[in-house]
């Protein structure tokens, strides 16, 4: 199994990679979403989970977070969810 630190690194790059790509954070989160919320391979207590994780990560940006570590944190948090149980 992977351990924490590797997910994170592989994780904050593609992050990385996307914001110096000139992604938008809000156009990412929405087809994260829609990703993740019409995939039937993913447990309904996951989803359910995930989308807490996605109305913070909305919230945030309304509010003028920074995008990089918005999408980090969503991504992060998601890739925890995924990895459990």
């Amino acid at each position: 199994p992977r351990n924490k630190g590797n997910v994170y690194e592989s994780v904050a790059g593609v992050v990385t990679d996307m914001v110096a790509d000139g992604w938008s954070a809000t156009q990412v989160v929405s087809q994260l979403y829609d990703k993740i919320v019409y995939d039937d391979a993913i447990s309904d207590r996951h989803k359910n989970k995930i989308v807490m994780t996605f109305s913070q990560t909305d919230k945030r940006l309304v509010d003028g977070s920074d995008e990089h570590l918005a999408i980090l944190d969503l991504c992060l948090q998601v890739a925890g969810v995924l990895g459990e149980r």
